[in-house]
């Protein structure tokens, strides 16, 4: 008989109980335990995944049986998902601690099997035994007095860039080979997963994936399968079939990113060793993983940086017929504005605006902030002059106005009106840049030339804002 035991995290106490239930126990059975750590389970774990992997578990047809340790696990609604995903399979289920309804017991297992675990996983202290825990605790061991120490590889010494020598590799896995003789261990395998699960994956998503054996230990040798199997399965059946030993299925996992497991023979002896080789393989996979997925988002960026560029200089072309058609129409708007204005001998003053600093906004904060400023900004322009003056938005960070019947000299009139009203709109704002533009005009009458004074008022405002970069540089 073949029992899976599914557990979350298990504390010292309970190591001790099981482990002296597999030494005194379990044997007798006949009967050969997989163990399932779900470390890989959180407070804030998305249910999905946590679906998929108990899925997994009861779809395992190598497993006769499945007991559950509930009280174990720190999601929150296991008992709910474990309900659930168990709850209408026909595959014998027991669990252990809090009572689900709906799993049966009575024709789980042998009714021992049921006892002995309830009596070993419960509060109750009916068995007592002395052994060393030989199942893996949520917490990191202290190497310093293990003899393991020197022979085995410190996570802390691994970097991620190594992945990509097959040389270090290569040297991780003659490393590996030589403590798992010398420690005496039966049977290793890393299973790894040719696209790493993500948490986030949706339900079911798990039999869309395939594995293959990325590393093999079978009594002494290194065992090789170079073809691939689905990810519901352990190992390849001819492998598992050979199985008669407790053995135990730990995770490879990093920041929502599975990248597959570690099956290793389970006894207390190999507990140091399973934890720094979990650490081990974790830095390889993720380190290999991170750098493929920064290769391939550089490469995107690129794409898109190109398409952005020739987007940019289609719609520059855009924007130049756009101003060439909009300086025609301000040459008629003046002329037509001055001429009703004639009887008053008015002047009128071209006023050009430019954003500060509106690309590097709207690239570092989007879209969305750039036109928040172009409100904010024609709103100031529009409240600084009258009703009956022109005002026009001539592309992204530019506006043109014209302001009638106004000499020159009055110029510091808006000067003030600009800086007062940035200034309080910078003061109630809680963005994390400030708003500010730069500005150029010109003079004009009747008898001017519109071009003219459109790049005297340009120059000046390029003058303004190249003082402004200089006294503070972006």
């Amino acid at each position: 008989m073949r029992i899976g035991l599914v557990t979350g995290s298990i504390n010292e106490e309970s190591c001790k109980r099981i482990s002296g239930f597999l030494l005194q126990e379990y044997s007798s059975l006949n009967t050969c335990l997989v163990v399932f750590d779900c470390s890989d389970f959180d407070y804030d774990t998305p249910s999905g995944y946590v679906y998929n992997k108990l899925f997994m578990i009861a779809q395992c047809d190598y497993l006769d049986g499945i007991i559950i340790d509930t009280d174990t696990f720190v999601y929150l609604d296991i008992e709910g998902m474990i309900h659930e995903v168990f709850g209408k399979l026909p595959k014998p289920i027991v669990s252990v601690g809090t009572p689900i309804e709906g799993i049966r017991s009575e024709h789980s297992l042998k009714k021992a099997v049921y006892v002995l675990f309830e009596q070993i996983l419960s509060n109750k202290r009916v068995l007592t035994y002395d052994s060393e825990p030989e199942f893996i605790t949520e917490k990191t061991l202290d190497f310093e007095n293990d003899a393991l120490a020197d022979d085995i590889p410190r996570s802390d010494s691994i970097r991620p860039v190594t992945v990509s020598q097959p040389a270090e590799i290569g040297g991780l896995i003659l490393r590996l080979t030589e403590n798992l003789v010398k420690n005496n261990v039966s049977r290793c395998y890393v299973v790894k997963y040719y696209k790493p699960v993500k948490y986030e994956n949706t339900i079911n998503e798990f039999e869309k994936h395939k594995a293959f054996l990325y590393y093999g230990f079978s009594e002494g040798k290194v065992v090789e399968f170079d073809k691939s199997f689905s990810a519901t399965d352990i190992i390849p059946n001819h492998l598992l079939n050979e199985i008669n030993e407790p053995m135990l299925i730990k995770p490879i996992f990093t920041d929502g990113i599975k990248f597959g497991f570690l099956f290793i023979s389970l006894s207390r002896d190999t507990i140091p060793l399973i934890n720094n080789l979990c650490n081990e393989l974790c830095c390889y996979f993720s380190g290999y993983y991170f750098r493929q997925e920064y290769k391939r988002l550089k490469k995107e960026m690129a794409v898109t940086r190109e398409s952005l560029m020739l987007s940019n200089r289609r719609l520059n072309e855009l924007t130049v017929r756009e101003n060439l058609d909009k300086l025609v129409q301000l040459r008629h708007l003046a002329s037509n504005m001055l001429q009703k204005r004639l009887a008053n001998t008015g002047e009128y003053i071209l006023i050009i605006v430019d954003i500060d600093n509106y690309y590097e906004i709207n690239e570092r904060f989007g879209f969305s902030e750039g036109e928040y400023i172009i409100q904010c900004v024609s709103n100031i322009l529009a409240g600084s002059i009258r009703e009956d003056d022109y005002l026009s938005h001539q592309c992204f960070e530019r506006f043109i106005l014209l302001v009638k019947n106004v000499r020159i000299t009055n110029i510091q009139i808006f000067a003030d009106r600009f800086a007062k009203a940035l200034d309080e709109l910078n003061k109630i704002s809680d963005k994390p840049y400030k708003i500010s533009f730069s500005w150029g005009y010109a003079p004009a009458t009747i008898e001017s030339n519109i071009d003219d004074a459109y790049l005297e008022a340009e120059k000046k405002l390029f003058e303004e804002k190249q003082k402004k970069s200089t006294t503070n540089p972006v």
